[in-house]
């Protein structure tokens, strides 16, 4: 009789009752662990094929890496590559700190840089996923209430979402390029997950540190300002900081008091810098026409159902979403960079899952009490279709919008500004790498004196950064003058064909004073379309 009471009730459920918490991970968390791990294995193969070809080594990568460089070796974010006299400020300095740190312990290469952005969008995926196997599990303060027999079944399509997403070409190329797209993506999630488990105070530290990465950051902290405003009406409490969270926001702040005390020491650089960057986004902000486009109003309006809908129900965790989704949305469409295509999938990654949760909800409860369904308990009801159905419409859209790929022939489909994954193809070859590596290290040192060597497209000058200061001095200069004793130009297939890439080649040959397809300056070809040239000036053999 003394083992009845237990047996009848037990963490207040009845007799027979499945544990809901055993039930949800069953049913959910169990299918979204699946899928996630079936996209980290598809994306890890699609990175490595992917190699320096998707994208090619680019400009924005010499100008970042190399002072990751400096700061492994030396200690300091100047770099002599670029500017001896001073450090180049028009990017705050986080993530020349945070890859530099890496290198220090791990030494460089070009593959590592991409490894990391790889790793860090891997880390956010992961915190979507999570996200994701959470989307219907109900919760006592939640807005809406999602049909019991339909939470796992919600979690597991915003998991299929997640990964199809992070298998479309502008996750690939985030997690392949040495940019600070890959970090603030996953600061962007890490608050996002803070903000769902009801840590207002991380969250808010988070936003803040991503700043110090890229000034889109900012746009995420000011969601994170609107959202202390307004989560109030969605029964989120004010409270002190503990004390751990206090750690957060002090540690935040300790950076952000470094980074001014560095950009005073270079005030007079920091102010040219940060004018010249301002003035280049001007040109690029996109006009009004064009958000007046077909997808921009169509996301734009979705955005403003959503956010109406996630209001009026009081559903905490569609606003959540909301306060990521819309700066990454702007960020995307104002900022008009190539590399923020990941920004807008992330944008309308969130904007869906809110929209399968709250059509849902909605319509799972409109369905089971009017028109009569089956029992909402019955794994055959006829309510499982409707977070099916809005799943399939959100896939339609999205791949119509080619923000997802399509499975076949996948990853050879995929495409990125004129760039594509070759089957065996790569940039650059151990044979051609080896070819230049002997022309370089061929070069005269009068009066032991090392020759500048300057590179063609500027981020080759990666590929050799063991090189620098050892057997040549490489310049790619930025804000000053180079003179270089030497030219490395690298012409290959991989690389955009566009106007302005012309421009760079056909200036690079002039000032290099050789012409293309003379092969007294040819080093190496491959193929019909890989060329290496290398070209000394007169005044580096007469010194």
């Amino acid at each position: 009789m003394g083992d009845s009471a237990p047996a009848q009730k037990k963490n207040g459920e009845t007799p027979g009752a499945e544990n809901p918490s055993a039930s949800w991970r069953r049913g959910s968390l169990v299918p979204c662990t699946v899928i996630a791990a079936v996209a980290l294995s598809l994306a890890l193969f699609v990175h490595v094929v992917a190699g320096d070809q998707f994208p090619v080594p680019w400009a924005d990568e010499c100008d970042f890496l190399w002072p990751s460089i400096a700061f492994a070796r030396e200690g300091t974010l100047l770099s002599p590559v670029l500017n001896p006299e001073r450090p180049i400020l028009w990017m705050p300095p986080g993530y020349m700190v945070f890859t530099g740190t890496v290198f220090k312990v791990f030494g460089f290469s070009l593959g590592l840089a991409r490894w990391i952005s790889f790793v860090c969008v891997a880390l956010g995926f992961v915190g979507l996923i999570g996200l994701a196997a959470d989307l219907g599990r109900a919760g006592a303060s939640e807005g809406v209430k999602i049909p019991e027999n339909l939470g796992p079944l919600v979690g597991s399509l915003a998991a299929v979402l997640c990964a199809c997403f992070f298998l479309g070409s502008p996750f690939v190329v985030a997690g392949n390029i040495g940019r600070m797209e890959a970090p603030i993506l996953a600061l962007a999630v890490a608050a996002l997950v803070f903000l769902r488990v009801d840590r207002p105070y991380p969250a808010t530290a988070v936003a803040l540190a991503m700043p110090l990465v890229h000034p889109n950051g900012m746009l995420f902290v000011l969601a994170i300002a609107v959202w202390w405003m307004v989560s109030p009406r969605f029964g989120c409490r004010r409270r002190l900081p503990r004390s751990w969270e206090w750690l957060f926001l002090a540690i935040v702040a300790f950076l952000w008091l470094l980074y001014l005390v560095y950009a005073l020491r270079y005030w007079s650089a920091f102010r040219h810098d940060m004018a010249y960057q301002f003035l280049r986004k001007k040109r690029e902000i996109v006009t009004l026409e064009a958000l007046l486009g077909w997808w921009s109003l169509v996301s734009a309006g979705l955005f403003v159902l959503c956010a109406a809908w996630g209001w009026r129900a009081r559903d905490r965790r569609s606003i959540q979403f909301l306060v990521v989704a819309v700066p990454a949305w702007l960020v995307w469409r104002v900022g008009q960079e190539m590399w923020y295509e990941v920004f807008g999938s992330l944008a309308l990654l969130l904007l869906s899952m809110a929209l399968l949760r709250l059509a849902t909800a909605s319509l799972g409860h409109a369905f089971v009490k009017r028109l009569g369904a089956l029992s909402p308990q019955s794994p055959l009801s006829a309510s499982r279709w409707i977070p099916v159905g809005v799943t399939l419409a959100l896939l339609t859209w999205h791949l119509k919008a080619e923000r997802i790929p399509t499975p076949w022939d996948y990853p050879w489909n995929g495409r990125w500004f004129m760039m594509r994954i070759e089957p065996g193809g790569a940039y650059a070859t151990p044979e051609d790498l080896a070819w230049v590596r002997g022309f370089l290290e061929r070069l005269p040192m009068p009066d032991r004196a090392l020759p500048t060597v300057e590179f063609c497209p500027r981020a080759d000058s990666l590929l050799f950064a063991d090189l620098e200061g050892r057997r040549i001095r490489i310049s790619q200069p930025v804000f000053c003058q180079g003179s270089p004793d030497a030219f490395v130009i690298h012409m290959s297939h991989h690389r955009p064909i566009a106007s302005w890439e012309n421009a760079i080649y056909n200036d690079a040959f002039r000032r290099a004073g050789i012409t293309r397809g003379r092969s007294r300056h040819l080093l190496r070809t491959r193929g019909r379309f890989e060329e290496w040239y290398g070209a000394v000036r007169p005044t580096l053999a007469a010194r």
